[in-house]
């Protein structure tokens, strides 16, 4: 049996350009016109961003309420969607030569900037070529992109340097560690619910660890980042406390640790 192989994203492109919200307005804005034109190649890859993180997580709000949804992806106001847009232009950076042919037919079509979901190529294309590929054997690379990129909002004020040094590279002493970690976690983000729990984990672990986070680890990341971005993101600030207060209270030299022996 043949077995296919696939390359892991090269992260060092940039992914940055327009948002939607500017291109909609380069076009027209509301003008009738909008419903039919040819985009830029930068303009293009702003609509797919947008059709690519509205496909990975409309599941998470009701079907009323996906309207609105997709207007709030279109604004991406306070960098809710900053992760799917972002991880939708590294994608993009690494098309096969097949799907870059593809991309190069959708530059040629015209578009319906006023009614993105109606365009059913390029709703065809982001999902075949996008979508497919990260709710399966790319799934472990969003969950890996989308820890690191939390991590830097939610772990950017921890002296990780510090936790590091004190246990080293003791396997029963982070083994300690993280079980200490994961009570305090209880018991002072009581209102936390088990996935966001579970995503302070594995970040703190993937930090003290370092190559040691296994594709499972990333796998589970990536399941609850799709299933939970917009709560995660509204409740940053509420997970970074919580985060910082239970890594304060795991330093303890043994006290209350409990948990493995050696």
């Amino acid at each position: 049996m043949s077995q296919t192989f696939h390359t892991v994203l090269d992260l060092s492109r940039p992914v940055g350009g327009l948002s939607f919200r500017e291109v909609f307005w380069e076009k027209g804005g509301s003008s009738p016109d909008n419903t039919s034109i040819r985009l830029s190649e930068a303009q293009l890859i702003s609509v797919i961003k947008v059709l690519f993180t509205y496909g990975l997580h409309y599941d998470e709000v009701s079907e009323e309420k996906r309207p609105t949804f997709m207007e709030s992806i279109k604004y991406n106001t306070n960098g809710m969607f900053d992760i799917p847009q972002s991880f939708s232009g590294h994608l993009l950076n690494n098309l096969d030569e097949g799907a870059r042919s593809q991309f190069q037919k959708l530059l040629e079509m015209q578009h319906n900037l006023k009614d993105v979901l109606s365009n059913e190529q390029l709703m065809d294309f982001v999902e075949m070529e996008l979508i497919d590929p990260s709710v399966s054997y790319r799934k472990w690379e969003y969950g890996r992109y989308a820890m690191d990129y939390m991590a830097k909002e939610f772990l950017e004020s921890v002296d990780w340097k510090t936790e590091q040094l004190a246990i080293g590279q003791n396997e029963i002493k982070i083994e300690e560690y993280l079980y200490s970690f994961d009570n305090h976690l209880d018991l002072f983000g009581s209102e936390l619910d088990d996935h966001e729990k579970g995503l302070l984990l594995l970040m703190s672990k993937a930090k003290l660890m370092e190559g040691n986070t296994t594709l499972m680890d990333y796998i589970l990341a990536g399941d609850i980042v799709q299933s939970n971005l917009v709560g995660l993101h509204l409740r940053k600030e509420q997970l970074a406390t919580v985060l910082k207060t239970a890594i304060e209270n795991s330093r303890s030299k043994g006290k209350d640790r409990g948990g493995p022996k050696p």
